[in-house]
C-alpha cells in the first residue's frame, strides 16, 4: 500500500560547492518571522515538520512488524509500537550526545550525585 514503506532512494543532484567570496560577511538566518531563535524546538520543527514525523513513526513501527527482533537474543523487553513523542525524545538524546563529549557510552546514563538529578539522557529514555 503507497505510504506504508519508505520510499525508494532517488538520484542525488549534480554537487556543485558554494563558492564563498567575503569570509567576513556571515550574513543572517533567512527564517520564517514567526519563528523565535532562541527555542531550538521551533527550529528543528522546520525540518522535522508533524507530518514527516508521523512518517518516521509509522515506518518505524512498519519495519518492527515486518522483521520483528528475535526477544530472547535481541531485546530483553517486546517491542511496543513507538509515537511521535518518543522520536522527539529519541532524537533530543542523539542531538544531546553529540554536543555534549563524555568518557564512555555508559556515562550518558549514569545519574548524576551532584543536587540529586538524574543525567538528562536517563531522564527522556525510561
Amino acid at each position: 500500500m503507497p505510504g506504508d514503506c519508505p520510499p525508494k532512494p532517488w538520484p542525488l543532484p549534480e554537487f556543485k560547492p558554494l563558492h564563498i567570496d567575503n569570509w567576513d560577511n556571515h550574513g543572517s538566518p533567512n527564517l520564517p518571522l514567526n519563528i523565535n531563535t532562541h527555542n531550538p524546538f521551533r527550529l528543528f520543527s522546520l525540518f522535522f515538520t508533524n507530518e514527516i514525523m508521523d512518517k518516521l513513526v509509522k515506518w518505524t513501527n512498519k519495519h518492527v512488524e515486518l522483521y520483528p527482533p528475535d526477544e530472547e537474543i535481541a531485546h530483553p523487553h517486546a517491542w511496543q509500537p513507538t509515537c511521535r513523542e518518543e522520536l522527539y525524545a529519541y532524537f533530543g538524546v542523539l542531538i544531546h550526545m553529540g554536543i555534549t563529549i563524555k568518557l564512555a557510552i555508559e556515562d550518558y546514563w549514569k545519574d548524576l550525585n551532584l543536587h540529586g538529578t538524574k543525567h538528562i539522557v536517563k531522564k527522556y529514555m525510561e
